[in-house]
């Protein structure tokens, strides 16, 4: 089975690394909840995805229904 918590940790560190000194994340900030959905491509050209969760079930909900409301008004312009 995956060790969740050290996967946990190096999504969070992976985003800090990414999005430091950008718009995306303000500085002198922790990072404590992240939903990622991965998707990809095998070899074989099949499609799938992966979500990623780090911090609470209830947390992933809201940043998913946020980002989702996000996505609405930029596609509407």
């Amino acid at each position: 089975m995956d060790d969740d918590p050290t996967i946990e940790a190096n999504v969070r560190s992976a985003l800090d690394s990414a999005l430091a000194g950008t718009d995306y994340l303000p500085p002198n900030v922790l990072i404590t909840d992240v939903v990622a959905v991965v998707g990809y491509v095998d070899a074989d050209s099949d499609f799938g995805y992966s979500v990623v969760r780090c911090g609470s079930p209830w947390a992933a909900r809201g940043l998913l229904d946020i980002a989702d409301l996000a996505i609405d008004e930029e596609a509407a312009g």
